[in-house]
Order: C-alpha cells, then structure tokens, then sequence
C-alpha cells in the first residue's frame, strides 16, 4: 500500500521579509538530532543514541521544551520559582518569568505565536505568556495540572491531573475545557502525534505504564509496563518514544506500539523533563508538484500544512481565514482579505497583499517527494451499481474493470487491495461505503479515471471521519480529477500525474497529493490528524456566491485561453444537463495526444487546463492542436497553438 504523507521541512538559513518590501537577515537554527533532559538539577543533552553527553546548564528541577528553529530552550525551576531560557548549548541564560508560585511544572511552547504555557501546581493553574516573559496570563484553573502539551494547528492545549487523575483539552486560550480519559493511575507527562491523531502519556500509579489513545481520548492503550517517568518525548518521523525512567534512573526508547525497547544511558539521579530537538512532523493537507491555487472561502478550519514544489497562490478572499503553514519552492502569493494564521515559508519569494499573523520567510525549502503508486495495467469485468442501488465489491475477487456507480447509487467496499481500470461516481448522490471494522486499511488503485460528482459521498463504517487515515486512493491518470461540487471525502487521494479540482463546497478530511490542486470557494479542509470535524454529507454552509452562478442554457464550446500559449492553457464548456462527456486534444494528423474529461459531469459550466503535455506526461512539440468534445449528441471542436 502506498502510505499516507507524513512528510518533512529543514531548515536551514532564514531571511524573514519585513514590510516595505525590505528583506531582513535573520538566523536560523538546523534540527540537532539531539535530545534534553532534566535529571537532578542539571539539563543535559546527548546523540539520540545516548552518545555524547553534555551537561548544558544547572538549576532545571521540572520541564524543558525546545524552540530548535530559533536555537532556544525553556525550564522551569522551583527553587527559584521561575522560568529560564538560553540558547541550545546552554549560552546566554536569562530569566524570562518570575513571581510564580512554587510548582512550575510542564511546559510547552507555541513558537508560531510566540509564546510559552506552563503548569503550576501548586497554584492549579494553567499560564501562558510571551517568549520573553511579558504578558503572563492564567488560561485554565483547574486543580493539580501537572505534564501539557499543544497541537498548535489544532488550536488546542492537552494536559494531565493528577487529582482526579484526567486527561483534559481546552483551546489554546483554556475555552472549550474537555475531559477526555477518566480514572487513570496517576497520568504524569503527555506528548502527541498530532499526524496519526494519537496522545502518550506516563502513568506513576503503582503498575507504571505508558499508555497512548487517538486525541479523543478513545481507543486506550498500555505500551510499557514498570516504570515511572515525569517526562515523554516523541520522534515520529522515525517511529520513536523517548522517556526517562526515575525508578531506574534510566533514559530509554522504543517503537510507538512500545515494542523494542531500549535503555539509552544508564545511572542517572532522578531524571525528569526529557524534548527532542528532531524536525517536526509536516500534515501536508495539500501537496502539488507544479501548482496549488486556493480560491476564496468563508471557512476557518485547523486545516493542516499546504506545500507547493512550484508556486502556491491565494486568490482574493471573502475575507478568508487559512489556519495553515504555506510552503512552496516556488513563490507564494497572497491576494487581499487573506489571513495567514500560521508561518509564510518560500524559497523564492512572497507577495503579500494579505495579512501574515505568523513568520514570513525567505528560506531554503526542500522539494517534498509525492507518492508514486505503480501498479498496472488492470483488467477485469465491468461492474454497474444501478441508481438508487448499491453493489458490494471484494479486494479478492478484483481486479475490475470499468466500475461505474450511477445516480444515487452506493458502491460497498471493505477492507484491503483494489485494483479497476475506472472509478466513475461522477453522477450526483454517489455514495461509496468503506467498512472498516476489521482496523485495517483499504486502498482503491484506479488506473485511468477517477471522478467523484456533485454530493458524492465517502461514507466509513462504523467510525466516520476518525479512521480517514484508513483510506487511500490512487489514480494514475494525466487527465483531470474533478471532486464534488458539495462532495464529502474521506481519505488520502493521490493523483502524482494530474490536477485535481475540489469543486466549491466540498468537505475533505484527508490529504491530497497531486501534480496541481486547485481548490475552489467555500470548501472546508482538514488533514487526517487536525481536531474538529467536518459538518457532515450536505451540511457545510452554501457559497456566498452560489445565487451568481451562471446555468448553462445550451451546450457550448469556449475558445481557450490564452491562445496562443505556454505553458499552458484553460478550455471551458457549458452543460445545460448532466452528460456523459469527453474532452480529447489531437494533433493535426488525427492523432489523440490527450483525454482530459472521461465520464459523467453535472449541468452548468466547467473549465479544465491543458498544460502541453500527452497521456504519459512528456511536454509535446509546439505547433496547432485541436480539442474536441463529446457530450451526448452534442460534438465540437476548436484550435489551439503552442508556442515555444
């Protein structure tokens, strides 16, 4: 199967773009591959491997957290009651909070906005401020919090207690308190991986464990038995946990199901706090090799990271919220009534006629690999889900041919391998129906065609939206992949050779990664591990825009634009009902170079862009083409030239 994209940024050499145009020099700190720890008054650090111990500062008697991009780590001390930073080597040391009570415990920190939270538990209180210490506020009262930790983009502050023994979650201005698990030991220290929607925690009870459950608090599990720790650390990108073990006076690690365990450094004092400075996981919700344009939208949504190998551009809002960290190689523009909740990263440059409330940077970005499904070619038997219908369909007795569900039809599908030739749901109200109460992961290997159509649904049993990560489709198609309008997907959609459209209103919870993305007004979009949900199957609130949508009164060919061209070019037409249509280019010996549209679309108006390559993806020679289509009776055809 090919898996879901959990991908990753370096950082190298900042140059952070100040207004007026100016561009400011500021350093950047690489990820160390190192990890820190608190053991009996001192913070120390070593190779991940538990080589090379430094001891960097003395005084840290709880918490430490990491800041690695700018080159700074945070602790809290009782003794003094305050909270210190200095740079990662243990330099320049400065006290940045004073005038707490005597328990500062965990702590986390949002670099994004800037600011530091932390637990006292001596005062039952939950505080937040800025990185250098002004602004200090309470957030959470609430007795005993001990370990916290933040999934910034999910906008939310997790916490242990240890009277009662709870985990909770608010926003991360303390609103919205939620208890998520009940009745534990003694929960201590918490960590997330916010990318496979999973929190760790250690348990001081008298059976010490660590234990892990999806961010709802559902699903508990006991990954490690016999020890107590007051410190867990997470390195998803390999598949590790870190913790240190007062009882054994041990560093150790494992896998994140807790097999393998190792001990990492041995005869220590009483070690506690532990972070690692590793790169951060990167929940691309969108990933392009070429292009991604998001059009305006009413929706404000923790959406996930978006990242472009070519450009990434934000049309005109309405005005829009993105909660979201923009990336792209290639420039990044921000049109008006845009905000950027999170960081603004380009290696090449920002225009910025929007508002950016994170970091706008100038900096290397590396150029993320999408996934390439192989697979093919797929033959078997046609398979037709009548309207209104539906037709079960098992991995084992695939591949299949041309699978076509028709108005209100629902395709039932189970867990496991599928391989077709086509997946045509491009007619309105198809539903297809994933159980999933086996836990295992399905995936859809779609050779030439996959188009979902208005109010298409994917519906997972029995757990909904929680087990999107479950699902993955692949297409291998060059010609276009349209989705919705008003669709609900679930899942990881992965066409490497095509642009793929969200059609306005579509709800996905999910990834896609794809050669362009094009994102249409008003859909609403959350990556597998983001917190929320989705409004559900037809729920999401209507475009703003919708009473200005032209009908189409008859059948129509549009000249393209532009034309000439390159590198590529938009070919519009008109529906005045829904139609079986084809859009093919041919070279001027008759020769199909291309199909850009094969199945079923609604009525109204539809654009598609050619961008000067064949059915294999090779750019082809300048020169005239024709385009033409076929939509029932109706057959047209128009010039266009490349320009080299």
């Amino acid at each position: 199967m090919t898996p879901k994209p959990k991908l990753f940024s370096n950082t190298a050499c900042c140059l952070l773009q100040a207004v007026l145009g100016l561009l400011l020099l500021v350093p950047q700190v690489g990820f160390s591959q190192k990890m820190y720890w608190v053991d009996n008054h001192t913070l120390s650090r070593a190779n991940l491997d538990g080589s090379n111990v430094e001891t960097l500062v003395t005084g840290p008697t709880w918490g430490v957290a990491l800041d690695a991009s700018h080159g700074k780590m945070y602790w809290t001390n009782d003794a003094p009651t305050i909270i210190k930073r200095a740079d990662l080597d243990g330099s320049n040391v400065e006290t940045v909070v004073t005038g707490l009570f005597s328990g500062p415990e965990g702590i986390a920190l949002d670099a994004s906005h800037g600011k530091v939270y932390w637990c006292d538990g001596s005062s039952d209180d939950i505080f937040r401020a800025d990185l250098d210490g002004t602004n200090v506020e309470t957030i959470v009262h609430l007795f005993d919090p001990l370990g916290i930790a933040l999934d910034v983009l999910g906008g939310k502050i997790y916490w242990t207690r240890i009277d009662p023994y709870n985990i909770h979650r608010a926003n991360l201005d303390g609103s919205n308190i939620e208890t998520l698990v009940e009745g534990l030991g003694a929960p201590q220290a918490i960590a997330l991986d916010v990318s496979h929607g999973m929190m760790y925690w250690t348990d001081g009870s008298a059976a010490g464990s660590i234990k892990r459950a999806s961010l709802s608090g559902t699903n508990v599990e006991t990954l490690v038995t016999g020890i107590d720790s007051y410190g867990i650390a997470l390195d998803v990108d390999t598949g590790k946990m870190y913790w240190t073990d007062r009882f054994l006076q041990h560093i150790r690690r494992a896998n994140l199901d807790g097999s393998s365990v190792e001990t990492l450094l041995t005869d220590l004092t009483g070690p506690r706090g532990i972070a690692l400075d590793v790169p951060p996981a990167k929940e691309f919700v969108f990933l392009a090799q070429s292009k991604i344009t998001l059009k305006r939208t009413k929706q404000s949504t923790p959406a996930g990271d978006i990242h472009s190998n070519g450009t990434l551009i934000v049309e005109k809002g309405d005005p829009s919220t993105y909660n979201s960290n923009l990336t792209a190689v290639g420039k990044i523009t921000i049109q008006k009534d845009n905000t950027i909740e999170y960081d603004v990263t380009s290696a090449t440059a920002i225009s910025n006629s929007g508002t950016i409330n994170g970091t706008p940077s100038i900096e290397p970005v590396d150029t993320e690999a999408l996934p390439s499904p192989s697979y093919g070619p797929v033959f078997g038997p046609n398979k037709t889900v009548p309207s209104g219908g539906s037709l079960t369909l098992a991995p084992e007795d695939g591949p299949y041919g041309i699978v076509t569900v028709n108005s209100g039809g629902t395709l039932k599908l189970s867990g496991g391998e599928y391989f077709m030739k086509e997946l045509r749901a491009s007619s309105s109200g198809t539903v297809i129906e994933i159980d999933l109460a086996s836990g295992d992961e399905v995936t859809i290997n779609v050779e030439s065609n996959l188009q979902l159509g208005k109010e298409a649904e994917i519906r997972l049993l029995p757990n909904g939206e929680e087990d999107s990560d479950l699902v993955t489709f692949n297409t291998l198609q060059s010609s276009a992949v349209s989705f919705g309008k008003e669709a609900y997907l679930l899942g990881s959609f992965n066409a490497p050779s095509a642009k793929v459209t969200l059609v306005k209103n579509t709800q996905l919870r999910g990834s896609i990664c794809a050669k362009e993305i094009l994102v249409e007004r008003d859909c609403l979009f959350l990556h597998h591990g983001s917190t929320g949900s989705l409004p559900g199957p037809g729920d999401l609130p209507k475009s703003s825009f919708d009473d200005d949508e032209e009908e189409a009164d008859s059948y129509e060919l549009s000249q393209n634009y532009p034309n000439p061209f390159n590198p590529s070019t938009t070919i519009s037409f008109a529906l005045p009902q829904a139609s079986e249509v084809t859009l093919s280019i041919f070279n001027t010996n008759g020769q199909l170079v291309k199909k850009l549209v094969a199945g079923e679309m609604n009525a109204g108006h539809h654009s598609f862009t050619w961008d000067a390559t064949n059915s294999r993806g090779e750019r082809v020679a300048s020169g005239v083409y024709l385009y033409v289509i076929k939509a029932g009776s109706f057959t047209a055809q128009r010039k266009l030239v490349l320009m080299k």
